[in-house]
């Protein structure tokens, strides 16, 4: 199994045993996010069904006090860069999720594993149905249909490349999903006729109407 692979399935089990503070860390921000809640109920799905033993869960609580112990450390230097800073708060991270995974059983990885599966083969269902949506309600025609699914490979060729790229920290890796987020929309729009663009900002402004109400 690939080492990338399980460090990436790993955030999965980010809450374990993590305490109050900790919870509170992006509370303000997320409390009122979808999608994070959504994340965050199927980490904790995930938790439970890896069946942690408690020699397990006292490791893992080990590992998560020296992270915020490293952390802590780090947030108290003066004399260092904005990307030095990152790099370490990056390698921190790294190293803590190595240690959890060396934790885990050969089983435990393997369901981490398939539901790292599941989660990708729905989000291809999820493209799927939004472009055939897209098909209905824009009426596009063959050779847009096959424009954007073939923008929507690249793209995601473009995501593995950078969350794989060892030479980026986590902050650097964010920025350019933000701006591959940016250029794949700006690809999209040239795709689409003036026309279809109109019908996409009116169903926009309907449906943020909606959310208001």
């Amino acid at each position: 199994m690939k080492k990338s692979t399980l460090t990436i399935l790993l955030l999965a089990i980010v809450f374990l045993s993590a305490s109050a503070q900790d919870k509170g860390i992006h509370k303000g921000r997320q409390d009122n996010n979808p999608a994070a809640m959504q994340r965050k109920a199927a980490q904790k799905e995930m938790i439970k069904s890896l069946n942690l033993s408690d020699e397990q869960k006292d490791k893992m609580k080990k590992i998560r006090e020296e992270h915020k112990k490293n952390m802590e450390a780090l947030e108290k230097e003066q004399n260092i860069s904005v990307k030095e800073y990152n790099d370490r708060k990056t390698a921190i991270s790294k190293e803590m999720k190595s240690s959890r995974e060396a934790i885990l059983t050969t089983d435990q990885k393997n369901k981490i594993a398939a539901a790292k599966t599941e989660k990708e083969n729905k989000k291809k269902g999820q493209f799927e149905k939004r472009i055939n949506k897209m098909d209905t309600t824009l009426k596009l025609s063959d050779v847009q249909r096959k424009k954007i699914i073939a923008l929507h490979e690249k793209n995601q060729l473009k995501k593995k490349a950078i969350k794989e790229d060892a030479s980026l920290n986590d902050q650097e890796k964010k920025i350019k999903m933000t701006s591959l987020k940016n250029e794949t929309e700006e690809e999209r729009k040239k795709i689409l006729t003036a026309e279809q663009l109109s019908k996409i900002e009116d169903r926009k402004k309907k449906e943020k109407g909606i959310r208001k109400n």
